[in-house]
């Protein structure tokens, strides 16, 4: 309180040994329970979009867009799942390691510029045409960027998107 718009429900912690030690991470994620009064669905601002609250799986090729706090409405294409363990690094005031990750998927741009940059992480992921939530941005710069899919990290945190809130 005073800005608080939810009280964190559940997080999933992140561990740097190496996969060869322990399973590869699949989430980077935390959820919180939000007070219904301080939240709207819709994602961004005159350019926006409201929150799809269908999911789907991803797939490559698919053509996908987000609106982050650092980039804004962006647009891309899915790559590629990484199914191989996959080291990230994060380098915060707060917390610098090598996460390894499996199971998450590539994004790639079309022009060359990035799907996301630092602070973006937490975007949602949605199809262009018919919206529907496909996954969350978690790391990314001026090359590739990375999502988590939103159907098994919603089975996980037990999760479903609201649309038509607020807006």
């Amino acid at each position: 309180a005073p800005q608080a718009i939810g009280n964190l429900r559940e997080l999933i912690e992140l561990r740097s040994i190496h996969f060869s030690h322990i399973p590869p991470m699949l989430f980077d994620a935390a959820i919180a329970d939000a007070k219904p009064q301080a939240v709207t669905s819709w994602q961004g601002g005159d350019d926006g979009y409201d929150t799809p609250d269908e999911i789907a799986s991803p797939y490559s090729g698919l053509r996908i867009k987000k609106i982050g706090r650092t980039t804004g409405l962006t647009t891309g294409i899915v790559s590629s799942k990484i199914a191989v363990a996959k080291p990230i690094p994060y380098k915060h005031k707060l917390f610098t390691a090598t996460i390894w990750f499996a199971g998450i998927w590539a994004i790639v741009t079309e022009n060359g510029d990035p799907f996301s940059l630092p602070g973006d992480s937490g975007s949602l992921v949605v199809t262009e045409g018919h919206p529907t939530s496909v996954g969350i941005v978690f790391a990314g710069g001026k090359g590739l960027s990375y999502m988590i899919p939103l159907t098994p990290l919603a089975e996980k945190m037990d999760f479903t998107l609201v649309s038509n809130h607020g807006v």
